[in-house]
């Protein structure tokens, strides 16, 4: 058993509420932010808050994006993208941090918040990366849709370890369609 959610390619797809709104994220939405991390890590409320002021630290800085998804008032979705050049890592932008809240799965919510920070890159530069568990079959799926390739399995990058202890570093170029 892994901490990852249960997966099926072929699930049935839901529909998403009709008040579902994308926007990229700002400091209003911090409580919002930290109260579905610290669902999803499974910490203490005040680790999460800890957690998402280092992130709106580290995009004040203009280097990262993140975009949220919200309904009813509630944030239900986010993705983060940021620059990373620690060795051995290849430097670059990103794709990380994309969690949708339980119940709002299957509702494409996660494919767009992977688009609309693909958008963001590629006004930028011409290739995106990210990092995957291997186990994570759901998002190593998600992100083969937009054209990501495996560049190298890994025990452990920029100091980042996975359970199972396999991680999968992939790239994206936007001269490929998939992307678009």
């Amino acid at each position: 058993m892994t901490s990852f959610p249960d997966y099926s390619p072929d699930g049935p797809r839901r529909e998403a509420p009709g008040d579902l709104a994308y926007a990229v994220g700002d400091r209003a939405q911090l409580e919002g932010l930290a109260a579905l991390y610290a669902a999803r890590e499974r910490v203490p409320s005040e680790k999460a808050q800890l957690w998402a002021n280092q992130v709106f630290e580290r995009l004040d800085g203009g280097l990262g994006q993140l975009v949220t998804a919200s309904s009813a008032g509630q944030i239900v979705g986010y993705g983060l993208v940021d620059w990373m050049s620690r060795e051995p890592a290849p430097e670059g932008f990103y794709l990380m941090g994309l969690v949708v809240h339980p119940a709002f799965r299957r509702m494409g919510i996660g494919r767009e918040l992977t688009q609309q920070r693909l958008d963001w890159v590629r006004a930028r530069t011409d290739s995106a990366y990210y990092i995957a568990n291997a186990l994570n079959q759901a998002t190593i799926d998600l992100h083969d849709a937009f054209g990501f390739r495996e560049v190298e399995r890994v025990g452990e990058l920029a100091g980042v370890s996975f359970e199972g202890g396999v991680g999968i570093l992939s790239r994206v170029s936007f001269d490929d369609d998939a992307t678009r």
